[in-house]
Formats: structure tokens, sequence, C-alpha cells
């Protein structure tokens, strides 16, 4: 789990850790997962954390499928 996400009116909580989103794209990288799946607090009413999420997934790990909420 990591920060980042909106409220239910589309306002940001918190912004999203890129640094920590990295980071953790590594460690499934180094572990062999091949799929994930990203979810984010009220991502249909703004889905750029997702977003941010899936684009730094398939930087780091250029195979893997992302399926988003």
């Amino acid at each position: 789990m990591l920060e980042g996400g909106h409220d239910y009116d589309g306002r940001p909580i918190v912004p999203f850790d890129r640094a920590a989103m990295r980071k953790a794209a590594r460690q499934l990288r180094r572990s062999g997962i091949r799929s994930v799946a990203v979810a984010s607090i009220f991502s249909p009413l703004d889905p750029g954390c997702e977003e941010q999420a899936r684009e730094i997934l398939l930087e780091e790990c250029p195979d893997i499928q992302v399926t988003m909420s």
C-alpha cells in the first residue's frame, strides 16, 4: 500500500508517492511477479494515481501485466 489517492469529490488526499512505487516495482521484478492489480481510492473520479503507477511498473518491469481498477 502506497500513499496517494483522491477524495470522493476528486480532490487529492495525499500526493502519489512515485519513489515508493518505483521501489515496489523493483521488488516485484526481483520476485518474478508477472501480473499486478492497481487500485486507488476514488480512481473513477481521477485515475491519475493508477496511471502513474502503471507507467512506473511498465518502466521497471516491461513484461508485467497491469490491471487497473
